[in-house]
């Protein structure tokens, strides 16, 4: 499947006012926008669903805020009947965290 986006309908998420070119006199700021690129993502996450036919999504949780967040997006677009998380430990996910 191949979902075909008109990039050019979005303005770059950290909204730069020039472009910062990399100095001895680092860390330099960059200006972020989270609100929009909320917005962003979960338009992405909604028209990719759409488009698939996908009646939900699944999602795998590693433990990690990666995946939270991903979850917790997918719940306010699709709604908590559409998303099904399933935790995904690996040899290295402390016991109690799987418990």
């Amino acid at each position: 499947m191949c979902i075909s986006h008109n990039f050019h309908d979005y303005k770059p998420l950290s909204k730069p006012d020039h472009y910062y070119p990399l100095r001895d006199n680092l860390p330099i700021e960059i200006p972020f926008d989270p609100e929009y690129a909320e917005k962003v993502i979960k338009n992405f996450i909604k028209t990719y669903v759409e488009v698939s036919g996908a009646r939900g999504v699944v999602i795998g949780l590693s433990g990690g805020v990666d995946s939270a967040v991903v979850s917790v997006l997918c719940r306010k677009i699709l709604g908590k009947r559409k998303v099904k998380c399933l935790f995904l430990p690996e040899k290295a996910t402390p016991k109690k965290d799987i418990e």
